[in-house]
């Protein structure tokens, strides 16, 4: 019966699990928008520049941050775009970034509802965000596995104080109230771009010769320096630097303080069950009560340790892992 104990206590500490940190590759991705004009047409944009993480732990998605750097969008007309970073819409100088966090969690299967908390200028808003994962595929250079989703929302412009309008002929207005966001993301595990992003180049053959639209080369390009990543400081702690690697770090750190840990539990909850059994021998209870209510007792103490430790264990973010940035 004590060996059975120990393995029930060995799996219970042992059974944690590490999330995944991914990054989408703006390369392959897209956030896009579109809004009425003129009560005739629609304009559509994008924005160029953002930065988004998210944590993966099997097929659950969670912790998904990220920012927009305004002074990125393009509607392909510069006047326009340049009044859209001005004070009359985002105001890009005073605020240089959209930022967002989701306040749930979602299964990689099919369309799922995401709660995002969207601040745009200084107004924060809760927006439901429809997901759909697509699934997984392997760069066929380096077999990294890419996350596909495919998204779309839709806000109001009044709700982020982006207010400025025209009156036309029978007060109908020249911007729409209602923003459309549609989005493609491509991601992959520790923000890795493919190779077939870095080193595509399509092969040149000899004239007459027939070419496989499918034949590509590898080039042996020299390293180039990282493009420059904006991150929220609740994130940073996830991108790959130079000086650090985090997830490295974290797993360690949850192996290390979790070994001991799980020596302190081992060790105390023997001690405590043989001190326990002494208790009640000496209130002449029977060898049978004494072993199962020292077990019991010592097993629901163990549980309620193993919660309040399983974050310094690898079930989430590592709580020391701060000291460490």
């Amino acid at each position: 019966m004590r060996i059975q104990f120990l393995y029930f206590i060995t799996f219970l500490l042992c059974s944690t699990s590490f999330a995944e940190i991914y990054s989408v590759n703006k390369e392959h991705s897209a956030i896009k928008f579109n809004v009425a004009y003129m009560k005739m047409l629609t304009v559509e944009g994008k924005f160029l520049d953002y930065s988004i993480h998210y944590k993966m732990d099997g097929n659950k998605i969670s912790d998904i941050e990220g920012r927009i750097a305004t002074d990125s969008i393009s509607t392909d007309d510069k006047k326009r775009d340049q009044h859209l970073r001005d004070y009359d819409f985002f105001y890009s100088k005073k605020y240089p970034y959209i930022e967002f966090h989701s306040l749930n969690s979602i299964i990689a299967l099919e369309e799922q509802e995401l709660i995002l908390e969207l601040k745009i200028k200084d107004k924060v808003r809760k927006v439901p965000v429809k997901i759909n994962y697509l699934g997984e595929k392997s760069d066929p250079w380096t077999k990294a596995q890419g996350h596909y989703f495919s998204g779309s929302f839709k806000i109001k412009r009044s709700d982020y104080d982006i207010t400025w309008n025209k009156k036309l002929d029978g007060n109908d207005l020249l911007i729409g109230e209602e923003v459309t966001i549609n989005l493609q993301f491509e991601a992959y595990k520790g923000g890795k771009r493919p190779a077939f992003s870095r080193f595509f180049k399509e092969r040149k053959k000899p004239i007459g010769e027939k070419v496989d639209q499918h034949e590509a080369i590898v080039l042996d390009l020299p390293k180039t320096q990282p493009l420059p990543v904006v991150v929220t400081k609740d994130v940073q702690q996830h991108v790959m630097t130079d000086s650090i690697d985090t997830t490295t770090t974290e797993i360690v750190l949850n192996v290390v303080v979790g070994f001991i840990i799980f020596s302190l539990c081992i060790a105390g909850g023997i001690l405590l069950q043989s001190k326990i059994s002494r208790f009640f021998e000496k209130r002449g209870a029977s060898d049978t009560f004494c072993y199962l209510s020292s077990s019991t007792i010592v097993m629901v103490i163990l549980i309620i340790v193993s919660v309040y430790t399983a974050p310094y264990m690898g079930h989430g973010e590592n709580p020391l892992l701060k000291f460490f940035k």
